[in-house]
């Protein structure tokens, strides 16, 4: 953790709450790299900092985990805040549209993975998973790999491809309007990443669309979901990735079992209304001042 522009927003946070009396809350969206210590001055200064926070929040308590025993912080006080998503309705015309615009067959098995091309981290956890896939496609000819959104990846993991002979095998579709249209078409969802600072929000609008996922046991992913209840955990290896791609497709029901338990998870934990009600209260004691429409 460098001294960068998230921490001088901190240091003007904090000047903002003594003028104005405003509560200071302070996220840390990011996992810490290993071996990333700070120097004394740089920590003493961010620790001062914290400590006049009104509540330091972490997208997973994963991560929470993960900073107090890397950097060494302590928090007066903490929360945890997910991300929330609301599932969506795709009409036929729209995934008829994507499948023709990226030359997808109705026959194709398409494994998605959404957002894994604009980090080092995800790019490694995607190139994992198109060797898994290559470890299988003979015995699955039309299995397909959809990777979406762009990145300072993306032209390396195009190259990786070709090395690796995959460029038939994998469709890089760039930045895409909707989300939800490739994800209303996957067979499977694939979350593959050597590490995530919370629950990612692609996991997370997976599992509200009902799809078997298959994700990584890194980060804050384990706390959505549970092995073996609404998704398989991994872990980052191509043998294992494969094997978990062929259990689901040798195996239908279960597959689509993991899929309406995921969405029903979803529902449960990780709607918008309940963040934004958590949110509510770290601003405010008193919540019920506020007026959360729920429809």
């Amino acid at each position: 953790m460098k001294w960068n522009r998230e921490n001088y927003y901190l240091l003007a946070g904090y000047f903002y709450k003594k003028i104005c009396g405003a509560k200071l809350i302070y996220t840390f969206h990011t996992e810490p790299e290993k071996n990333n210590s700070l120097p004394f001055l740089k920590r003493f200064a961010l620790q001062t900092l914290l400590n006049r926070c009104d509540n330091v929040t972490f997208v997973s308590k994963k991560l929470e985990t993960k900073v107090r025993e890397t950097w060494g912080f302590e928090f007066k006080n903490s929360s945890i805040t997910y991300a929330g998503v609301q599932a969506k309705d795709v009409p036929e015309s729209s995934k008829r549209i994507f499948r023709q615009k990226f030359g997808i067959k109705d026959d194709s098995i398409v494994l998605l993975a959404q957002s894994l091309t604009a980090s080092n981290y995800k790019a490694k956890g995607l190139k994992l998973l198109i060797r898994s896939i290559k470890k299988i496609k003979d015995k699955y000819p039309n299995i397909l790999l959809v990777a979406t959104r762009g990145g300072h990846c993306l032209d390396e993991l195009k190259e990786f491809t070709k090395e690796e002979g995959m460029e038939n095998k994998v469709i890089f579709t760039g930045d895409i309007d909707d989300p939800y249209a490739a994800i209303a078409i996957c067979d499977i969802y694939m979350h593959i990443t050597l590490a995530e600072g919370g629950v990612s929000l692609a996991l997370l609008e997976a599992m509200s669309m009902g799809r078997p996922i298959i994700a990584t046991r890194v980060g804050g992913i384990p706390e959505a979901i549970e092995d073996g209840e609404d998704g398989l955990l991994t872990e980052p290896n191509v043998d294992e990735v494969a094997k978990k791609i062929v259990y689901l497709l040798q195996n239908k029901e279960q597959a689509e079992e993991l899929g309406r338990n995921a969405k029903k998870t979803a529902e449960e934990r990780f709607t918008w209304i309940i963040a934004a009600d958590n949110i509510l209260k770290i601003y405010t004691k008193d919540r019920h001042q506020y007026n959360v429409r729920r429809s």
